[in-house]
């Protein structure tokens, strides 16, 4: 009888297992590409209005570069996920590739060119939603991530409290001290 409930047990938590990684490589994963791929349209559409009432020469480095980063974005997102990034930022280290760096550097430059303040900053938030939106594309596809983040949070969030209150019950102790201290002095 209890090794029936066990097999059964057991049973029902590969079927939820099985469920769960379906879920989670299959729809999931398809799910966050194509969401990413709206949010950096739409980022990409906000850019080409700026373009087109004006405000950006269609012609100019700046829009030139960030439609095409844009783009890449948008036709690459599905390789984007964690592991390639590791990947590449040991390959980049490994190698010396210097090139690497250059591209963000000469992006934040060709941003920087433009002219008026407003619309650099409009771009520059932009490109900064973009970013946000890649970083949160690969957090959301690795379910290492999904899992490890939330729980080092908490842990730190307990360290951090903990400390806080040792710290107040030492500086009490350390009060309740002195003031025995000197009321044995008198």
């Amino acid at each position: 009888m209890i090794l029936l409930e066990e097999l059964n047990a057991a049973l029902s938590f590969l079927i939820t297992a099985l469920i769960g990684f379906v879920l989670f490589y299959w729809i999931w994963q398809e799910y966050v590409i194509d969401s990413t791929r709206q949010q950096v349209f739409e980022l990409r559409d906000e850019l080409f209005d700026m373009a087109a009432a004006g405000q950006l020469d269609m012609n100019g480095e700046p829009y030139r570069m960030l439609r095409e980063l844009f783009n890449a974005s948008i036709r690459f997102a599905h390789h984007l996920n964690i592991w390639r990034l590791l990947v590449l930022m040991f390959t980049v280290k490994a190698v010396g590739e210097r090139n690497f760096g250059r591209y963000a550097k000469h992006v934040g430059e060709s941003v920087s060119s433009i002219a008026d303040p407003k619309i650099r900053a409009r771009v520059s938030a932009i490109v900064e939603k973009q970013q946000m939106v890649l970083a949160l594309h690969v957090f959301k596809r690795s379910l290492l991530l999904m899992l490890a983040v939330p729980l080092a949070l908490t842990i730190l969030i307990m360290v951090l409290v903990s400390t806080d209150m040792i710290i107040r019950t030492f500086k009490k102790l350390s009060l309740l001290i002195s003031a025995s201290v000197s009321y044995s002095e008198q």
